[in-house]
């Protein structure tokens, strides 16, 4: 018998970097982000499944009812329960939002703190515009390659009014900002009031594990260029 003794996979494919904490933060990064889609899945399976049994409940107690008491039995026990759920989906989806949006805030942040560590030059975190400043700082201090402000990271912009409406007002856009909604799949307005559904959260998501895939490349691009120096 012959034994096929080939590497199943091309190390001439794999990165080797040059700044070596880049393998662990890389690792933390996208175990996280896993982390919050496979939470977020959760969360939306166990919402559906509680719809689906309040349906299944009223189909059942709806007919068992007399006809002159039904309506207000419905109101009181199905109708208060639709709304609650209702909310509860609402909510579910809001809190997912800005999980998603303060890791990509705070991950970036950490990141440029250990680089200017790093470089002997001390990233101090803004209080306001945190991922703008913090990407000017990898850009001037550091250097990085301006190509950090990629497709992604503009999506990510754009998206800070729906995360700022959710954490100040409730999940409704002022009407000074409306023009600063950009609409993407699985989000939209009902007047003022923001409506998410699951497939905006997973664009986010894959949006921002694209955006700190290039990243990394780039942060370890230009530890080799000040190697070589």
């Amino acid at each position: 018998m012959t034994i096929n003794k080939k590497t199943p996979f091309d190390m001439s494919q794999v990165r080797l970097y040059e700044w070596g904490n880049l393998y662990w933060y890389e690792d933390e990064i996208f175990i996280g982000l896993n982390a919050i889609s496979k939470l977020i899945t959760n969360q939306e399976k166990t919402l559906n499944e509680s719809l689906q049994s309040l349906q299944k409940l009223k189909e059942k107690k709806l007919p068992e009812i007399p006809d002159e008491y039904r309506a207000s039995y419905e109101q009181q026990f199905f109708e208060d329960s639709d709304k609650t759920n209702y909310q509860l989906r609402i909510m579910q989806r809001y809190s997912s939002c800005l999980m998603i949006m303060t890791f990509f805030e705070n991950t970036l942040k950490f990141l440029a703190k250990e680089i200017g560590n790093e470089i002997n030059n001390p990233f101090s975190a803004p209080k306001h515009n945190a991922i703008p400043e913090t990407i000017k700082f990898l850009i001037q201090a550091f250097k990085i390659n301006e190509s950090v402000k990629s497709k992604e990271y503009n999506v990510i912009i754009q998206q800070r009014v729906v995360r700022d409406s959710i954490a100040h007002n409730n999940g409704f856009i002022l009407k000074n900002r409306i023009n600063q909604f950009k609409p993407m799949e699985g989000i939209n307005l009902n007047g003022e009031e923001i409506i998410i559904r699951p497939e905006y959260l997973n664009t986010l998501i894959k949006i921002s594990q694209k955006f700190y895939k290039d990243l990394i490349l780039l942060i370890d691009d230009r530890f080799i260029e000040l190697a070589k120096k």
